[in-house]
């Protein structure tokens, strides 16, 4: 009864219409990203520990929010109804790997957005609030540091930042092409916190 009035669905009608429901369930905001700058500490530990590593993303549609003026996750955090989006992404299935958080570049302009990715084929419903953007097939240089301790947040996503800004995509054979695709976030108990680029051979 409790799962009826706050989400206006039956448990089995939900289980079998996997229709996106707002879970509420939120990631730590209390870490902001500092970036790079002339007072970055560099910590070697903690960049030594950053692995590269390439994947590829298949052409994709990718259901996004945004809040005009949010330009990182923890703004983002901020705007009105940030928990309830979040809820909603945790909640929908058939995703390509769970709610992202990314970068798009339009015409110029870069959005700071969450969502989450399907394969082209979907045909479900898009939540209210939600807009559907198409995403490249491309290839993604993956910095990626591995699980670590809740407090040292703030070093291990300053030190992946930094190997990603120090790494020349050029002296490896490839060049950075983020002006036409999105550029990831993301952060995974299971995997650690990483960052994705996106790049093409030269």
């Amino acid at each position: 009864r409790a799962f009826i009035d706050y989400f206006d669905i039956t448990p089995a009608a939900y289980r079998k219409l996997l229709r996106p429901i707002p879970l509420y369930t939120r990631r730590n905001i209390n870490h902001q990203h500092i970036g790079i700058g002339v007072d970055s500490i560099m910590d070697e530990k903690f960049m030594n520990d950053v692995k590269v590593a390439f994947v590829k993303k298949p052409e994709r549609k990718m259901l996004v929010w945004y809040s005009e003026g949010a330009t990182d996750y923890h703004e983002l955090c901020d705007a009105e109804g940030a928990e309830e989006i979040w809820g909603i992404l945790e909640s929908m299935k058939g995703t390509l790997g769970g709610p992202i958080a990314a970068w798009l570049n339009e015409n110029g302009k870069s959005r700071y957005v969450w969502g989450v990715e399907m394969p082209m084929d979907y045909m479900g419903q898009i939540p209210e609030g939600l807009e559907c953007v198409v995403a490249k097939e491309c290839d993604y240089v993956k910095f990626c540091h591995p699980p670590y301790a809740e407090e040292l947040h703030e070093s291990v996503t300053e030190a992946v930042w930094n190997v990603s800004e120090i790494w020349s995509p050029k002296d490896n054979g490839w060049e950075l092409i983020d002006s036409d695709n999105p550029v990831y976030e993301d952060d995974r108990i299971e995997e650690g916190y990483m960052v994705l680029k996106p790049v093409r051979k030269m």
